[in-house]
């Protein structure tokens, strides 16, 4: 992707106090504090949370910001009023194809933020990378993160069923594919 491109997709606004802007080393420890904060609400549904820390979250925010760079994968944070709420990243690019995944602290699951950052998000790199198709991977269990998906104009596309060996044990899972095509 060129400088050009990767400038046009930096920063987003989304109203006069809500926007998306690409990761800074900065932003590692504003992040790991929306972490500890919200260690019990995303262990729900990010297992790694409980394990992470600032080490691990600098370290993290460095690749991010490399990966970005070279217009492999794109991680925003989500600011509401100049302050870090959630974060939102664009991965798994594969020709005109793409995946997003996000996490918003949980105090802020109810005011529609995730599903217009999600909006937002597509509407700016659609165009500039050519998108056709964005699918959103959630599970039967974690609600909020599809009615992001409905509220942001994607569908249902189909459930993938499976199972995955943990602690010695198979366990049984199902995916949700939310798709949004023809972007």
């Amino acid at each position: 992707m060129s400088a050009a491109d990767l400038a046009k997709i930096e920063n987003i606004t989304i109203d006069e106090d809500l926007s998306l802007r690409r990761y800074q080393l900065s932003d590692a420890a504003a992040i790991q504090d929306l972490v500890e904060t919200n260690r019990d609400h995303l262990a729900k549904f990010l297992p790694w949370a409980k394990d992470n820390d600032l080490a691990a979250e600098e370290k993290f925010v460095q690749e991010a910001v490399a990966s970005f760079d070279a217009g492999l994968s794109f991680n925003y944070v989500i600011e509401k009023s100049g302050e870090v709420v959630g974060v939102i990243d664009f991965h798994n690019i594969q020709g005109s194809n793409a995946e997003i995944g996000y996490w918003l602290g949980a105090e802020y699951q109810h005011q529609g933020i995730m599903s217009q950052a999600v909006k937002s998000l597509i509407a700016r790199l659609a165009p500039v990378m050519k998108l056709h198709r964005v699918v959103i991977k959630t599970d039967p269990s974690n609600k909020a993160s599809q009615n992001v998906a409905l509220k942001a104009g994607f569908t249902l596309e189909g459930i993938e069923h499976g199972a995955v060996l943990n602690n010695g044990e198979y366990k049984d899972y199902e995916v949700y594919y939310y798709l949004v095509e023809g972007v």
